[in-house]
């Protein structure tokens, strides 16, 4: 080990810093920027520098940790803790996404409290009414494409989520009086329509005095940036920290980037950041690679360059199979090997995944020595846990959901369990109180009840007095249902009226079956999700819940009784075990000692798609999930190489399995 010019004063617990690492802690460069792969470390060097930073005094209210997920903000104050910084303190730093920074400094700034609205799906009215005025004041000056189906929503919101992360509008100064058509659509990427309709969808946020209404995702930022921006702007409103940290620099775009560079320089604050380029998989939304590569360095001339070279998460044969699909080095400093394994079962047999990966759960936890360690099944998207979810309840095995909610909670779940608990007349076998008024709001949702600002007004007030009183069947049925002239709405009552027919002791399967064919679910569910692959991953789901009450058998009182049951059985066990169920899309900055991926499967994983930032989202996507893992990586793909993902061929795994053993045992000799 080196001998470092300036000693640490802070000496961790758990962990002997490498000299990479020792060099960030104790680097006194004012402005630092670290380049790391993933396992590397880096949120435990973030880490090390903040209590570097504490231990040589900093008050724990002056530093600003910033990051852009939730579970990264998570894992950041988890490796403080268990660095050794004590909790009391911990508590006291100011650690927040980007996001939450951005509507909390707005709240303070603005003094009211906007609407959160966390699903496009939600915003589905404002967006369609924006472009109706688009066409009022437009359609006569300009040829538009003015089309309200789902695919062109889907594509406005991807189009509104880009230009609000890129900041384009405002960074070329775009106005219909200074830029000539062709100019716009050529600057913004997109069309005329997309960008009149972005101006519109803007003010439509804010009600005749100019006070937002909602926020959705990434608005918060945007409007944080837009305001710091303008020439009026008193930058003593703005938080003071004299340290900032920043994870996941790799996830930043242009407007979370100039967030962070204003709240550097307004503070004159000390920074340190870090990111892995090969783990953007938000493209779409704006995550720029340059960020890490050239345009930090561009507005701070004294950054300073520290790397992560080696991963201390996974051993050498991983560490392989990642070189191989990345086309890049990567290089384990772990003291152990990781061990890879895939099973193959039967594509038309795709309970068969299920069972083997219980039966991987099992063996590993029969082997004494992993007793009391990490597992997490990571999936592609939420719909493939429920048959994953049964099986272990089936099992008693206790498990978590991570970052994710357990398919009884999913809105078109609780579509179906309304429509029964409607027909029985009952919510008595609704446990869990949570549920009982989502289930009101899934089936607003399955009901396509338009979501006015009249109707949200009235509906959450009186949903929360039907709640407490015991009359929220009879409300929803007379003033939400019975008011509603959709389609959809109709199909709702007329299942329920037939149902309630049948009696409870009917059949829970058949029940289901008549749901979704007198709704036509599979029509429905594409008016109603935006996104295809949603509205895709929504139908496996939906799919898999009819599959499950034909398996288990059961009349429809007995079948809801089972589902409130275990709903409560499940939401009890939470925190009690170190099994986790989660989605590639939330696993950044955690690790586990046994990662398996099921349904590896052509169109799965990868999902089909044309555009190439997606494809490159994907695998980024793909590595994120394989580089969780620290001692066994279990891949499930279809015996029949005709259905396997493709993925599995680019890690070449014999030969990463075989030179990573190798590496392994030359490392073992020369610990002797």
């Amino acid at each position: 080990m080196r001998i470092h010019s300036n000693s640490p004063k802070f000496i961790p617990r758990n962990i002997t810093p490498s000299d990479e690492q020792l060099d960030i802690q104790t680097a006194t460069d004012k402005i630092i920027l670290v380049d790391a792969d993933a396992g590397a470390a880096k949120t435990t060097t973030l880490a090390l520098r903040i209590a570097e930073s504490l231990k040589r005094g900093v008050p724990p209210e002056h530093v600003l940790i910033l990051t852009v997920t939730i579970a990264a903000r998570q894992s950041i104050r988890d490796r403080l803790l268990y660095l050794g910084v004590p909790h009391p303190i911990v508590s006291r730093i100011h650690i927040s996404t980007f996001e939450q920074l951005s509507f909390q400094s707005l709240e303070k700034i603005e003094g009211y409290k906007p609407q959160i609205i966390k699903e496009k799906e939600e915003v589905r009215f404002y967006a369609l009414r924006a472009l109706e005025k688009v066409s009022e004041i437009y359609l006569g000056k300009y040829d538009l494409d003015i089309n309200n189906t789902n695919s062109n929503l889907e594509n406005f919101f991807k189009v509104q989520a880009r230009l609000k992360a890129t900041l384009k509008i405002q960074r070329f100064e775009i106005d219909l009086s200074t830029y000539s058509r062709d100019e716009i659509e050529g600057l913004l990427n997109t069309s005329l329509t997309n960008y009149l309709w972005f101006l519109q969808y803007e003010k439509e946020r804010r009600d005749h005095f100019g006070e937002v209404r909602f926020r959705g995702e990434g608005d918060a930022s945007y409007d944080f940036i837009n305001l710091i921006e303008a020439p009026d702007f008193e930058p003593s409103t703005l938080p003071r920290f004299t340290v900032i940290a920043c994870d996941e620099m790799h996830d930043l775009s242009e407007a979370t980037f100039s967030l962070l560079t204003q709240l550097i320089t307004m503070n004159n604050a000390f920074f340190v950041g870090a990111g892995d380029k090969d783990q953007v998989i938000f493209s779409w939304k704006g995550s720029d690679h340059s960020i890490l590569q050239s345009k930090f360095y561009s507005v701070f001339k004294n950054t300073r360059p520290y790397k992560l070279t080696e991963s201390y998460r996974y051993g050498p044969s991983l560490a392989q199979a990642v070189s191989s699909f990345k086309n890049k080095k990567n290089v384990s400093g772990s003291s152990w090997n990781t061990t890879i394994n895939v099973i193959n079962y039967d594509y038309q047999q795709q309970h068969q995944c299920v069972l083997e990966t219980v039966n991987l759960i099992r063996k590993w936890r029969s082997m004494g020595e992993n007793d009391g360690t990490s597992i997490a099944i990571l999936l592609r998207h939420a719909g493939q846990s429920l048959s994953i979810e049964n099986e272990l309840l089936d099992n008693n095995i206790q498990y978590q959901m991570d970052g994710m909610s357990s398919f009884l909670r999913r809105p078109e779940i609780l579509m179906f369990r309304g429509i029964l608990g409607l027909s029985l007349g009952s919510l008595d076998t609704i446990l869990y109180n949570k549920s009982r008024g989502e289930i009101f709001d899934a089936l607003v949702t399955f009901g396509e009840i338009p979501i006015t600002p009249e109707f949200q007004k009235s509906y959450w007030g009186i949903r929360k007095d039907a709640m407490e009183t015991g009359a929220a069947l009879g409300w929803f049925r007379d003033s939400i249902l019975g008011k509603t002239a959709t389609s959809s709405a109709n199909s709702i009552k007329a299942c329920s009226d037939y149902i309630s027919q049948l009696g409870e002791n009917a059949s829970a399967y058949s029940a289901l079956q008549f749901i979704r064919e007198s709704m036509d679910l599979e029509t429905a569910v594409k008016r109603i999700y935006i996104d295809h692959n949603d509205s895709a991953f929504v139908q496996h789901s939906i799919d898999e819940f009819i599959q499950l009450a034909k398996q288990k058998d059961l009349s429809i009182g007995a079948f809801m009784k089972w589902l409130g049951k275990t709903e409560l059985k499940i939401h009890s066990r939470q925190g009690d075990d170190k099994l986790f169920i989660a989605c590639a899309d939330d696993i950044k900055g955690k690790e586990f000692d046994f990662v398996i991926l099921p349904y590896m499967e052509r169109l799965i994983f990868p999902r089909s798609t044309f555009d190439d930032e997606e494809r490159m989202d994907e695998a980024n996507r793909f590595y994120v999930a394989i580089t969780r893992a620290k001692r066994q990586l279990a891949f499930l793909t279809p015996s029949d190489p005709t259905y396997q993902s493709i993925y599995l061929q680019a890690l070449r795994l014999s030969e990463s399995v075989r030179e990573g053993k190798r590496i392994f045992s030359a490392y073992q000799r020369s610990q002797r």
